[in-house]
């Protein structure tokens, strides 16, 4: 089965790959832990089970359904999920073992926050089977767009998924890949591609995509990235390369950190930038790929095997105003299964940095005016379109009528409700000015903070795009007014040589209480204060009377107040028992109130 476009768009976002291998290498012909180019025990994230024949750390098994790994998928704050696929695969028929009938069955997910809920995955299409000398493979996959929008960055979990480990066989192999693309407002504009299923690869057989629907700009850098996952690549067999150009008929060997040009797939699970991933299940154990000479690298003993996960620049292999391209996998000698490509190419487009800024970087509010100014670049290639200017001010603020400039000329716009730029064209520079009026505090904050929103369409391959880039945040700092916190003064009653507890509870209006401390001491008893309020007097022998101490109470402003604790000590009674009976009475003090100030 080829492979299928599942998703295409065209946005400023990027696809990241994760993923890990259920399986380590083993010894030839044998189940032990080795160097060979095969699995011989299954992973799993289970630190209870363990095959004694594979070296610490624990967590592997024999048994496929109770096989499991985990990685880290990381997502950048402020993103949105467009889509996500999981796509996972192996061996499921090899000599000994035939797990024909188990194809279909549902594989384990779980996914971040929520590590003891087990979602169960059913194949949505079996994307792919292939027969290699009685070696039988296959690949599935499916949506998971829902889950990974609920869960975003964070550890996912695979498990349960088909696989062989099969002593004699030399290309057992099992392992899982998600595949997420997102949208973010801070990245270019590209064209985003996923293509999921799979075509094994040998000596007589190669496979080619082609990608279309961009133009990369016609001037400046090109930027782009190719992300691949395979199974069954080998570190230490070379031959297997992955082409990529504007054509059938130019292509170019791709090559990364860890993908040499003439052994592109050699078991290595690679993070966003092409380097070793090491957070996933089992990350420190990788098999060693060669970046000189023959390409042909080593395994260690136990390694990660079976699957390739990496992302590279392919930068170099892209030319001004290219509107599509070819990928192309072939060998001359190690076998694999490639089963999720991902590019990502910017496109040509207007590239906007917007600056905002103000000569006051402290003001009073009782009605004082200050300046903005909003510095806006298209450094792109191409024009933006229908071009409006909007920066909605925070509580406290007012935007001064017919104080507005577009580059020195006046306007009567008012920039809450958009500023009509028209066209701007690469390389203009645009200067809006405009003057606030601060008549209030800004709401439970310090300082007055926000950003510049433009909004603008451009002509693309694909049709028109909108688009929307966002100013630097800028804060100007005020004297807000922050009461300190309010500790109550408290009164409390014991008897002679009883000792009393108590606990205070201050209230901030602004922010959350720090610690109290004790701030001056009894005469005629023994106190103690702790960090949670909880305090204790306990009286001399034989007192009777009233005694004081004060206690102070900081919140995480660093202001603070003082409060009395009053202690009357009565005389037992006759046939009266000598207990604590904590009769607590709090005394609010009124304004003006000695006993209790504000430091």
């Amino acid at each position: 089965m080829s492979f299928n476009n599942i998703f295409s768009t065209t946005t400023t976002g990027a696809i990241v790959f994760t993923g890990n291998t259920l399986g380590l290498s083993k010894a030839s012909n044998s189940q032990n832990a080795g160097t060979s180019d095969s699995i011989g025990a299954f992973i799993s994230t289970n630190p209870k089970i363990n095959i004694p024949t594979y070296p610490y750390p624990p967590g592997t098994t024999l048994a496929y359904f109770s096989n499991s790994s985990s990685a880290v998928l990381n997502i950048p704050d402020e993103s949105t999920i467009l889509y996500a696929q999981l796509i996972w695969g192996g061996t499921y028929k090899v000599s000994g073992e035939d797990y024909t009938n188990y194809l279909n069955n549902p594989i384990d997910l779980t996914i971040p926050n929520s590590s003891s809920d087990i979602i169960k995955i059913y194949p949505k299409i079996q994307d792919s089977s292939f027969n290699y000398n009685d070696t039988y493979l296959y690949s599935n996959s499916a949506n998971i767009t829902n889950y990974v929008t609920e869960a975003l960055s964070g550890t996912y979990t695979v498990g349960n998924v088909v696989g062989t480990t099969s002593p004699t066989n030399n290309n057992n192999c099992c392992g899982w890949t998600l595949a997420v693309v997102y949208k973010n407002s801070t990245l270019p504009y590209r064209n985003l591609n996923l293509f999921v299923g799979g075509e094994f690869i040998d000596s007589t057989s190669s496979s080619s995509i082609s990608i279309s629907g961009f133009t990369t700009p016609s001037t400046g850098p090109t930027h782009g990235r190719i992300l691949v996952s395979a199974l069954e690549g080998d570190a230490n067999i070379s031959g297997d390369q992955v082409l990529f150009g504007p054509d059938a008929d130019n292509l170019n060997a791709l090559s990364g950190t860890n993908n040499p040009v003439n052994n592109f797939f050699g078991s290595q699970i690679n993070n966003s930038k092409g380097l070793i991933d090491i957070l996933g299940t089992f990350g420190s154990q990788n098999q060693i790929v060669a970046t000189t000479g023959s390409d042909v690298g080593t395994n260690i003993i136990g390694g990660r095997q079976g699957l390739d996960i990496t992302n590279i620049d392919i930068t170099s292999a892209l030319t001004p105003s290219q509107t599509s391209a070819t990928v192309k996998f072939v060998t001359t000698d190690d076998t694999y299964l490639p089963n999720a490509i991902g590019t990502q190419i910017d496109i040509n487009a207007p590239v906007f940095t917007i600056t905002k800024s103000s000569t006051e970087d402290f003001v009073i509010p009782n009605d004082t005016v200050f300046p903005y100014s909003i510095t806006i670049n298209n450094t792109g290639s191409i024009p933006a379109n229908n071009c409006l200017l909007k920066d909605t001010l925070p509580q406290g603020l007012s935007f001064v009528p017919n104080s507005l400039t577009v580059d020195s000329k006046a306007s009567t716009e008012n920039i809450e409700d958009g500023v009509n730029l028209g066209t701007v064209a690469p390389g203009t520079t645009i200067k809006i000015t405009f003057n606030v009026t601060a008549t209030d505090f800004p709401y439970d904050k310090s300082s007055y903070s926000n950003s510049a929103r433009l909004t603008y369409n451009f002509q693309s391959t694909i049709g028109f795009i909108q688009g929307l880039t966002q100013s630097n945040s800028l804060s100007t700092e005020t004297s807000a007014f922050l009461l300190p916190p309010l500790l109550p003064n408290v009164q409390a009653i014991t008897y002679k040589n009883t000792p009393v507890t108590g606990k205070l509870r201050a209230i901030s209006s602004t922010t959350t209480i720090s610690s109290y401390k004790l701030a001056s001491n009894p005469t005629n008893g023994f106190s103690n204060v702790n960090l949670d309020g909880s305090w204790l007097y306990t009286p001399k022998v034989g007192f009777t009377g009233t005694d004081t101490f004060s206690t102070s109470v900081t919140d995480n402003n660093g202001d603070s107040s003082i409060c009395t604790i009053t202690i009357i000590v009565k005389d037992v009674f006759k046939y009266q028992n000598p207990i604590n009976l904590k009769v607590n009475k709090i005394i609010f003090p009124k304004v003006g109130v000695e006993s209790c100030h504000y430091i």
